[in-house]
């Protein structure tokens, strides 16, 4: 009984957890480290399909402060140039140097090696408005179904 009560509560409270994952409209995923207050932000699966080939990234400098909703910097395919969004406010404290250097990792491993900035954020009230896994993964299914 103390495991199913553990197990619901770590579920169901993201505050009681280190780290947390939550998807945006805009396609990109943030995992928020609640115990020191860092996010890892990235890309989606999804958005890196749709790019196709990345070829170059553009992301802001080290502590600029990035404004939830506001363009951060953008993402260029062989396709087209997409600006990326954070849904959190924070500062940045690290960049990805593997993309900077090798942009086509964020085509392979979006949601793992190609993450592209770490930031300092106590934004957990936007971070808590964001879609969990099931969620983003309905968004996705709801977007198939009206582009056929």
């Amino acid at each position: 009984m103390i495991g199913n009560f553990l197990t619901s509560s770590f579920k169901n409270n993201p505050s009681i957890r280190t780290f947390c994952t939550r998807y945006s409209e805009s396609h990109e995923w943030i995992k928020f480290n609640h115990r020191n207050k860092t996010c890892t932000l990235g890309i989606t699966k999804y958005a890196s399909d749709q790019l196709k080939l990345i070829v170059n990234i553009n992301l802001p400098d080290l502590n600029s402060t990035i404004t939830r909703k506001q363009p951060f910097g953008n993402i260029e395919s062989t396709k087209t140039v997409a600006d990326l969004f954070s849904d959190v406010d924070g500062k940045t404290i690290s960049l990805n140097p593997d993309v900077i250097v090798d942009p086509t990792i964020v085509s392979h491993s979006p949601e793992d090696k190609g993450w592209l900035v770490k930031m300092e954020s106590d934004d957990v009230e936007s971070f808590n408005k964001m879609m969990t896994k099931s969620e983003y993964g309905q968004f996705l299914k709801d977007i198939n179904k009206s582009n056929v």
